[in-house]
């Protein structure tokens, strides 16, 4: 996934027009290179599947059905510094952009 998608799918969940990656790192509490560059911990089933975790799925769920305002201000703080909670947020806008799964999937 880009860089730029990473921002903009966090800005999008926070409900934000524009800002900056230290912004959302401030509000996430995971730092900015992480957010940007660090990629998802995928674990495998007995088949050898990737399973994103637990936190993951969390995040992906809240970004898949809640609004920015309680994204921003409930689960934000709840969240602070879960920078794999934080990715499925990010997979979850990346869906919806991409409803395929094609262009930014953290599938390898």
């Amino acid at each position: 996934m880009k860089t730029e998608d990473r921002t903009r799918y966090l800005l999008s969940a926070f409900g934000w027009q524009g800002g900056t990656i230290h912004q959302i790192a401030e509000v996430t509490g995971c730092d900015s290179k992480d957010l940007l560059y660090a990629e998802p911990k995928f674990d495998y089933d007995f088949r050898g599947n990737y399973l994103p975790s637990t936190d993951y799925l969390n995040g992906f769920t809240a970004g898949s059905t809640c609004e920015p305002a309680w994204i921003r201000e409930t689960l934000a703080p709840k969240r602070k510094g879960n920078l794999e909670y934080w990715f499925g947020v990010m997979g979850a806008f990346n869906l919806r952009e991409n409803p395929s799964g094609i262009g930014g999937s953290w599938q390898r």
